[in-house]
């Protein structure tokens, strides 16, 4: 458990890391949409381990993605509420995607 939160330490302090995951995670929401060729990027490379982390992750960051009853909720409720309360209701919707990701972030770890 240790060892993946350290790899995770080090690629949410590394700004490309996370631009690289943002990137990949853009890719997993827009794969049920039609395609845009995107512009060339030229990408720095990555160490093995934080490659290891990230391909781990990949599928976590893309059951994030999915609504489930609670989060639809929400965002069915969002169009009647205030500007405060919407950007509380959107850390909420963020708050129950994470807490989902809790299970699967421990079985990923071994524990």
């Amino acid at each position: 458990m240790d060892d993946f939160s350290d790899q995770i330490s080090k690629i949410l302090g590394d700004p490309q890391a996370m631009e690289q995951i943002k990137s990949m995670a853009d890719m997993l929401g827009t794969q049920n949409q039609p395609q845009q060729k995107p512009a060339p990027v030229s990408q720095p490379q990555l160490s093995p381990e934080i490659l290891n982390a990230v391909t781990k992750m990949m599928p976590l960051l893309g059951e994030m993605k999915q609504d489930d009853n609670s989060t639809r909720l929400l965002a069915a409720l969002r169009p009647f509420l205030s500007n405060d309360r919407r950007q509380r209701l959107d850390e909420a919707a963020r708050m129950l995607q994470m807490m989902r990701l809790l299970p699967m972030i421990k079985k990923l770890s071994g524990g």
